[in-house]
């Protein structure tokens, strides 16, 4: 994937999930999203794994990573969100991915 497309896609979903969610949300953690994604796929062997079943994986990827989410209040259904947003930035670059429901 291209990365210009994934940073893009870090700074609209960071903007998004700010606004919406009321709360900051750091284009870093989608960066470090988009990193874990692929690796978490590769690992379980399941490339087009549903969001709530990533979110759980990248939950605790994140934790293992140092991410605070227990201060932060990061939840899986917030991972659940972003990665829906993703899918939206993504669909509308012109590179939709296919997963699971």
């Amino acid at each position: 994937m291209d990365k210009k497309i994934y940073e893009e896609c870090a700074n609209w979903i960071a903007e998004q999930a700010s606004d919406q969610l009321g709360g900051f949300i750091p284009a870093e953690l989608l960066d470090l999203m988009f990193e874990l994604e692929p690796k978490i796929r590769d690992k379980n062997n399941n490339q087009m794994m549903s969001h709530k079943t990533m979110s759980q994986f990248l939950y605790d990827a994140l934790i293992n990573e140092g991410v605070p989410v227990e201060k932060t209040g990061l939840t899986k259904e917030i991972l659940e969100e972003l990665l829906h947003w993703e899918d939206e930035c993504l669909s509308l670059s012109g590179q939709p991915r296919k997963i699971h429901n």
